[in-house]
């Protein structure tokens, strides 16, 4: 009885759904006592934990490809940007020295 109290209190909120059929599971177990029938059953539960885990562990793995995708495009953007603003920067140097040459020049000049 501890061992079924301790599972229930440690799978609440995380697993409702799997929380439940232990919970159940452990109220069949109690009134069967055909050692076979309980193997079934341990089994058919296993296979419910495990077909939900494996949906949940294929949901994140589509979400972790979606945001690799994401990534790679906003590297590609970020690195397009860098690229713009370099040349943009060089551009504005350029034009820095032609005005700093033109100024230097026209007041030598008087």
């Amino acid at each position: 009885m501890a061992v079924s109290s301790k599972i229930e209190s440690s799978m609440d909120g995380k697993f409702p759904d799997v929380a439940e059929d232990i919970r159940e599971f452990v109220r069949q177990q109690q009134s069967v006592t055909d050692g076979q029938q309980v193997a079934i059953n341990i089994a058919s539960l296993l296979q419910k934990t495990a077909g939900t885990s494996m949906q949940e562990v294929d949901n994140l793995i589509s979400e972790l490809e979606r945001l690799r995708e994401r990534l790679q495009r906003d590297a590609a953007r970020v690195q397009q940007e860098l690229v713009e603003y370099a040349t943009l920067s060089q551009s504005t140097l350029q034009s820095t020295r032609v005005i700093s040459e033109s100024l230097r020049n026209r007041f030598s000049l008087r």
